[in-house]
């Protein structure tokens, strides 16, 4: 990790590329959900809920995985519109 000034956030050099490429509103959300996946602790209860949700909905995994391959901007995927949805669809109280 690079060094940094005091008070500045520190990011790993392939972040500050994707930040510089995208630009931040389109690249941290994905690092951030990136990192959130590779503590390799369970994930929050409403994010196996959710995962769980979208068992046998290919469109909802398909859109899952696009985010996590940075070809689907993560807020979209999280809108609660669409987390709602996929939830419904599931017979989920969201």
């Amino acid at each position: 990790m690079a060094t940094h000034a005091p008070g500045e956030e520190a990011y790993p050099p392939s972040v500050t590329v994707a930040v510089l490429y995208c630009g931040d509103s389109q690249a941290m959300p994905v690092y951030e959900f990136t990192d959130e996946f590779a503590t390799m602790e369970a994930p929050p209860p409403d994010m196996q809920q959710l995962i769980g949700a979208m068992h046998g909905n290919q469109e909802a995994m398909d859109d899952f995985v696009s985010v996590q391959a940075a070809t689907l901007p993560a807020p979209d995927f999280f809108a609660p519109e669409k987390v709602g949805r996929i939830m419904g669809s599931a017979g989920v109280a969201g």
